[in-house]
């Protein structure tokens, strides 16, 4: 009995440890894929306008989950859940593109140091930022240097 005890202390140790890799926060495979996707459609402005507009409206938001633990007003878990919901929503936005169209105006930085696929990328919009008339897509990161 108590080596069971112990077996099954041991089990939820093991899992308490490395639920962030194996448990509700871990990518699915269909994840991993949408960030290759997404990775590899570098400088090709998102096709669906209505995300590319909420990127926009909400820049400030989205810039403080992405910042060092210091600064940006939240705890290290409102940080973490923000990073991986803004991510998920710009991966799936670029995942789910018809065609690659390179914005031709210059273009300000909307969030800083994104993570998709293990590098680093910066979401961008066309200046000035505009809704409906901004184009956003991603960048390699200037902090990936």
């Amino acid at each position: 009995m108590r080596h069971n005890l112990a077996l099954l202390s041991l089990c939820v140790l093991v899992v308490a440890c490395t639920s962030r890799d194996v448990g509700p926060n871990a990518a699915t495979e269909e994840q991993k894929n949408q960030e290759k996707v997404a990775a590899s459609r570098t400088m090709c402005v998102i096709e669906n306008q209505a995300r590319c507009n909420h990127l926009i409206e909400n820049r400030v938001l989205f810039s403080r989950f992405f910042v060092p633990a210091v600064l940006g007003g939240l705890d290290e878990n409102e940080k973490i859940r923000g990073r991986r919901i803004t991510t998920k929503f710009v991966v799936e936005a670029l995942a789910n593109n018809n065609q690659c169209v390179a914005p031709s105006e210059p273009s300000v930085t909307i969030v800083k140091g994104m993570q998709i696929d293990g590098r680093l990328f910066d979401v961008k919009g066309t200046s000035p930022l505009q809704e409906q008339q901004s184009s956003c897509f991603i960048t390699p990161s200037s902090e990936d240097s």
